[in-house]
């Protein structure tokens, strides 16, 4: 096996409600969100130097602006130089002795809200000029002009945003302990209090070993309560694609996705050449979709009589919600059952279809219940958290096209075949096999395929 090249971290996030010093906390929130709003109107009255900000940059030219600093005396000529003394928008008028961490932390923040916001705006511009070119094309064949009626994105405010703790405004966080050390507002000073966190259901099934390192905690009020968010960040090594390839026995999970109840998915492991080492049907009995089919009829029965939906109303929200969790759930559970067969069998690569510009057609999917199975085929979700949790245990997944994979005889490579359901025959091999098994054989042997293409071209 090459050595591992290819470092890449995942991370995890875990909430916990906050149970003791309330009190100092909102305090601390309230302050937080007003110099927030302190630093997005300095922001505001500096726009035009926001495009060339970064992270960095932006932090030293808003500390310039707002940060007062004493000049320095040169100890052998008696000279002073340097320091900020006159800032345009000096903050220590308003919050003397401002920590300066968790003012970095706010600075920050309030840089990449501007950001998203100037984003956002540049974007509503060039829509805006797109459509009044296509009025002027319109009104000069004779037609109405079309109103555009879409406001511009507002700037940002402070709000209920929550506040994030940098690197020196916290200490002392123990999952084993459940408390942590802020720095708040105790009406008097800023000072480390002892915060006590009460552990969720998600976060007692989580089990952290060293490997992972705390990156920066968070806290946000909802409801009335606080609640304590800490991320935590794994860094791994994984194989490239072109180094597992050139390896001594290279096998990768191919996975064949089904819109059927029984049979989930359909794995295969393959290997080099095509060979075929082990297949497996995966079976969810708990991830039925008659409930996401028994809630769409409710959604359908409830839309049903309100005609015209107006503009920005969108009904059955609860019930969407509920088709949102019955598909994460099912995704969830497939997904990790992909992840922990390519573990039990070595395979350092999973290998999926590209159906991403698939969309069901009425023209080829005549019926509409066909067509709804394909519209609510969760194969994209299914990737993406295959994709997440693959990454923690140092797999890569992959995704080929799917061109004749489904049509195309694993045995011999013809695409003079015949289907009847799930049973594929080929027709130059006299071959039966499970059309199923048979796409995820193809899908296993793309990749190597691939592979072999790549490494020609590096090589040629």
């Amino acid at each position: 096996m090459p050595v591992l090249k290819n470092v890449i971290s995942s991370k995890q996030r875990i909430k916990r409600f906050i149970t003791g010093t309330p009190e100092m906390i909102r305090q601390t929130e309230e302050i937080y969100r007003a110099v927030l709003g302190f630093y997005l109107n300095v922001i505001h009255d500096n726009l035009d130097k926001l495009p060339e900000w970064n992270r960095n940059s932006g932090t030293r030219a808003l500390e310039k602006l707002t940060v007062r600093t004493e000049p320095r005396t040169n100890r052998k000529t008696g000279e002073k130089f340097g320091g900020n003394p006159n800032p345009p928008y000096p903050i220590d008028t308003v919050w003397p002795k401002f920590p300066a961490y968790l003012r970095r932390a706010i600075i920050a923040k309030a840089i990449g809200m501007a950001q998203s916001w100037y984003s956002n705006y540049r974007r509503w511009l060039r829509k805006k000029e797109r459509m009044q070119a296509r009025n002027e094309r319109r009104v000069a064949e004779g037609k109405k002009p079309i109103p555009f009626d879409e406001h511009p994105p507002k700037y940002p405010t402070a709000g209920n945003v929550g506040m994030t703790f940098y690197k020196g405004d916290f200490k002392n966080l123990s999952l084993k302990t459940n408390t942590i050390q802020l720095k708040v507002w105790d009406g008097y000073d800023w000072r480390f209090i002892t915060v006590e966190v009460e552990p969720t259901s998600h976060s007692r099934k989580l089990h952290l070993d060293d490997s992972w390192e705390m990156t920066v905690p968070s806290i946000y009020e909802k409801e009335g309560l606080f609640c304590l968010v800490t991320a935590f960040e794994k860094k791994s090594n994984v194989i490239k694609f072109a180094d597992y390839y050139l390896s001594k026995n290279p096998k990768v999970l191919a996975v064949d996705l089904n819109l059927g109840r029984r049979n989930r998915a359909v794995c295969a492991l393959v290997g080099k050449g095509g060979t075929v080492h082990k297949v497996r049907h995966i079976s969810l009995a708990a991830c039925n979709t008659t409930d996401v089919h028994r809630l769409l009829g409710l959604i359908a029965r409830d839309v049903s009589g309100l005609g015209i939906v107006p503009k920005g109303h969108r009904p059955c929200k609860r019930l969407w919600r509920k088709v949102r969790a019955v598909n994460d759930n099912y995704a969830h559970h497939l997904s990790k059952q992909l992840v922990d067969l390519a573990v039990e069998w070595g395979a350092r690569v999973i290998v999926f279809e590209n159906l991403k510009r698939f969309r069901p057609d009425r023209d080829k999917h005549g019926s509409a219940r066909m067509r709804r199975r394909i519209g609510y085929w969760l194969h994209r979700r299914v990737i993406k958290h295959t994709a997440y949790k693959a990454k923690v245990r140092g797999i890569l997944v992959a995704l080929i096209p799917p061109k004749d994979t489904s049509n195309r005889c694993s045995l011999c490579g013809s695409l003079d075949t015949s289907r009847d359901g799930n049973v594929l025959k080929c027709r130059n091999c006299s071959i039966v096999h499970n059309s199923h098994i048979n796409a995820a054989i193809n899908t296993g042997t793309a990749w190597f395929v691939r592979e072999e293409k790549r490494l020609r071209q590096k090589t040629a």
